[in-house]
């Protein structure tokens, strides 16, 4: 979706989670974040666990909070490879390198952070939405 966001209005380098952020809970979390607000680390821990430390298109270790530029929706964790080919494939400059379900269309249809509805506005705040 990134594709058809004017550059000056892209998140950036936002969206990249830096490696060294430390999960503030032990054990399993909770579904729901108790406040309208939700943290930045619950959300990638969140998914984290949800994917099992795993990519949503491939196998590889995520290190990318991927959201759709337009609505703000949360999508799910991304590896940097499926990250950036996610958007050539958008723009159709690419074919999909990877075998259903772990296709983009698939993705976008049903993305792990579907059912939280979570929302970001800024590089750091997110959300409740009931859509």
């Amino acid at each position: 979706m990134a594709a058809l966001v004017p550059q000056q209005e892209r998140c950036g380098g936002h969206a990249v989670w830096p490696s060294d952020v430390p999960r503030k809970w032990e054990g399993p979390l909770p579904d729901d974040w108790p406040s309208e607000k939700i943290p930045r680390w619950y959300v990638w821990w969140r998914l984290f666990e949800l994917q099992h430390g795993r990519c949503a298109c491939c196998l590889a270790s995520p290190n990318t909070l991927d959201h759709d530029h337009r609505s703000g929706a949360v999508r799910g964790l991304l590896c940097a490879s499926c990250n950036r080919l996610e958007t050539d494939y958008f723009r159709r400059l690419r074919m999909c390198v990877h075998p259903p379900p772990h296709c983009f269309e698939d993705y976008w249809r049903f993305p792990p952070a579907l059912r939280f509805r979570w929302i970001t506005r800024s590089p750091n705040s997110f959300r409740h939405e009931f859509w």
